[in-house]
């Protein structure tokens, strides 16, 4: 290692270890607490959105600040590693809080903490670590500018990138599910520790490394680390249930936690009450309720949750075959394990097949095998409802139709979701008709069972699903003869007058609007409803956003970019143009996660890969980028730039409407667009590198920081808008539509902008 007298450091490798360091650990906490205050929110999806909005805020904040200073300071390298040293300390106590999150915010055990509390809360703690990360990047740039080897600064950005594809790889395919959070922060900080040891520029510093390299050994240690774990654990538990934790863990998919009290166990998965058990009794009338809306189910389909208890009960009537497809191996695991052993007995009949796969992806590959068509004579969605894009897939049009591909022509569907019996107007009554209509365009005949848990039955034929209580009295005792007779259980299950009336007023309901993988109309009324978001001024912000036409969306954006335009140097234009560009990448790496997920229903499964495509991207377009300055001017580069980018917007709407027809297909030119979009927003920091370093050659730690925190300004707001209002609101035709109009109309402004100095500067000479 080479370290110099003023506190620079110089020596390659060093240099090359702290760039992929702090990549390697931005993205690594990042990961860690998404999931982790997932958890903590129970499982609402929204928060994936608040917290990629703090991230990126505190790195815009922390990137114009750390530019400022870049120039002035003397020590550049030690200033890096403290920064990287604080980064390292701080996240920790940061999983502590995080966990600890219901008693902070003084939210109700057992029910959601307010969007509100979220919102600030996740500030206070993401912005002060993303802080640090936007800090350590001109301090970065500033020894890369001055070391022997490395003199071009885009190398930080490459390798830094190289970082966060690892750590994301890394994350994806080995440490989750494998590694406790804890055990995950104090190895990064024993590493951290190692690196500031050997690169330190002085021997305080290194002294001060293997003081933290100690600390994460202890950390390491057993007996904290167990007993650290335990008390977070339990502090996050205490806001879910009153019940005692029996079992808490990380799957690859999920958080899984069992709690008991007496005889009776609650399964949570990521916060949210899944099933309880063992309650044969409540099972038994579901199972009788579903059975009965077919004169004569013989093979069966559950997706969703069943070993607890339906499952048992399904199988104790005289149908000929159950399958049951469940997500998560360890959910299955941690309920069988404490099911009582006549239970136990019960899964092992020869009916009862248990596939471990995703739900759609299972529904689709059986849609698609030779001799499978109309097997089904009833499916059960016991998904939970469409309260993020990952649960809407089964309550789309879509997916109506592949499961329609399997079942028998008597087949029957039943949806469940939350509604009133009483109530069906306003915002309730919208959500509760769009799911109504979506299922009616694929199965015509559909019968209503209202309550809080509002079901539908479906059929493709007439006088299968009824209301009629003596019938499904009838139907019953053909399956359990042995049974009492449960007439005035039907007759409260489908009261004749008011599943008429609930009947009548949706059926009278305007829906414009079918619930799709492209336009998820059911997600948005129920999260304006219903959901998490049931605070005034977010309900008032969606049923605002509902009535804004794209067009005008794009003409703000037009009046927005102008005064940039207009300014007299031409920086503001080009920080403009970077921040569209961040925009734009965040907002279609959402996208193309979106779309995997509703249309092939794996994400899960290859989260990672698509994560790492576009992370390798990154590089790879900053290595392309370096040559292309070479030989266009860095203005004209990215001016290009951001013209591609519309156009992959552009290409990916347009192929969105074949996607899932061709998976194979599908899933290479999916890839193909991950890596182009990631390689495409990776070239942009080079390019606008250059051209902020020509406008601002004097300050270029000032210039770095200030391209740094466009950037991340942009996609901080794509983070925060893609999830929340455009998808939802837009659907992704309309989002890739916005997203191409939006990048032409920066490139536009950027052309007309740099062509206006170059005549400025000849009519000077």
């Amino acid at each position: 290692m080479t370290h110099s007298a003023n506190g620079r450091i110089t020596g390659r490798a060093s240099l090359l270890g702290i760039f992929f360091l702090l990549g390697f650990l931005a993205t690594l906490f990042q990961t860690i607490f998404l999931r982790e205050i997932m958890v903590v929110v129970l499982g609402n999806e929204i928060v994936i959105a608040i917290v990629l909005f703090h991230w990126l805020v505190g790195v815009t904040f922390g990137s114009r600040l750390g530019g400022r200073l870049a120039d002035r300071l003397q020590r550049p390298g030690e200033r890096l590693l403290q920064a990287v040293l604080l980064l390292t300390l701080m996240t920790p106590p940061a999983l502590v809080l995080i966990r600890c999150l219901h008693n902070l915010t003084m939210a109700p055990a057992g029910l959601p903490i307010g969007m509100w509390r979220v919102f600030f809360a996740t500030a206070l703690l993401v912005i002060p670590l993303s802080f640090m990360v936007g800090a350590a990047f001109p301090l970065a740039m500033r020894n890369a500018r001055q070391a022997d080897g490395m003199s071009h600064m885009s190398g930080v950005y490459i390798t830094e990138s190289l970082g966060s594809l690892a750590a994301g790889a890394m994350m994806s395919w080995v440490l989750a599910g494998r590694w406790p959070a804890f055990t995950i922060l104090f190895a990064a900080l024993a590493t951290s520790g190692v690196v500031i040891r050997l690169a330190g520029t002085r021997p305080g510093m290194r002294r001060l490394g293997i003081a933290v390299f100690l600390l994460g050994v202890i950390g390491l240690l057993p007996l904290p680390q167990n007993r650290l774990e335990k008390a977070t654990v339990h502090a996050r538990w205490r806001g879910f249930s009153a019940t005692d934790l029996v079992i808490n863990l990380d799957s690859r998919f999920q958080n899984i936690a069992l709690g008991r009290r007496a005889d009776q166990y609650a399964l949570y998965l990521n916060g949210q009450m899944a099933a309880t058990f063992p309650d044969p009794e409540r099972n038994h009338m579901l199972a009788a309720r579903l059975l009965s809306q077919h004169p004569s189910p013989g093979h069966v389909l559950v997706i969703g949750e069943a070993v607890s208890g339906l499952a048992q009960a399904l199988l104790e009537t005289n149908i000929r075959r159950l399958h049951n497809v469940e997500l998560d191996r360890l959910v299955v695991q941690t309920v069988r394990s404490h099911l009582a052993p006549r239970m136990q007995r019960s899964l092992r009949d020869p009916r009862f097949h248990l596939f471990l796969m995703d739900g759609r992806r299972f529904v689709q590959e059986q849609g698609r095998k030779p001799g499978l068509e109309n097997t089904y004579d009833l499916a059960y969605v016991h998904a939970s409802e469409p309260a993020s894009l990952l649960a809407n897939r089964y309550y789309t049009l879509e997916f109506l139709h592949e499961l329609s591909r399997i079942m028998s022509p008597e087949g029957v569907v039943c949806l469940r979701i939350t509604a009133s019996d009483t109530y069906t107007s306003g915002g309730v009554g919208a959500y509760a008709a769009v799911v109504f209509h979506t299922l009616r365009s694929v199965f015509p005949f559909v019968e209503i069972s209202p309550g809080t848990d509002t079901f539908f039955f479906a059929s493709r034929t007439p006088g299968v699903v009824t209301g009629e209580a003596s019938v499904l009295a009838e139907r019953w005792r053909g399956f359990r003869p042995d049974d009492p007779d449960l007439k005035a259980l039907f007759s409260a299950w489908f009261p004749a007058d008011r599943g008429s009336d609930i009947r009548n007023s949706l059926e009278k309901r305007v829906v414009e609007n079918r619930n799709t993988d492209d336009l998820p109309t059911a997600l948005h009324y129920y999260n304006r409803s219903l959901g998490w978001v049931h605070a005034g001024g977010v309900r008032r912000l969606l049923q605002l956003a509902e009535k804004i036409n794209p067009a005008y969306l794009l003409l703000a954006v037009l009046l927005m970019l102008l005064p940039a335009a207009l300014r007299r140097r031409g920086t503001g234009m080009l920080y403009a143009a970077v921040s569209v560009a961040g925009f734009c990448g965040m907002s279609l790496q959402l996208l193309i996660i979106t779309l995997i997920q509703s249309r092939f229903g794996f994400i899960y499964r290859y989260i990672g890969l698509f994560t790492a495509l576009f992370m390798a991207g990154l590089p790879l377009g900053a290595a392309i980028s370096r040559l292309l300055a070479r030989r266009f001017s860095p203005r004209l580069l990215l001016s290009s730039l951001l013209c591609a980018l519309a156009a992959v917007a552009a290409a990916l709407g347009l192929l969105l409407p074949g996607a899932g027809h061709h998976p194979l297909f599908d899933q290479v030119w999916i890839s193909l667009f991950t890596i182009l979009t990631g390689g495409i927003v990776g070239a942009v920091f080079p390019a606008a590198l250059g051209a902020a370093l020509e406008l601002e050659s004097r300050r270029p730690g000032h210039a770095t920081g200030r391209v740094n925190a466009a950037d991340h300004s942009g996609a901080a707001m794509g983070a925060l808008l893609a999830g929340t209002l455009m998808l939802p609101i837009l659907g992704m035709g309309g989002t890739t539509r916005f997203l191409a109009g939006v990048n032409l109309v920066a490139a536009l402004y950027l052309i007309w902008r740099s062509r206006r100095a170059q005549s400025t500067t000849i009519r000077g000479r």
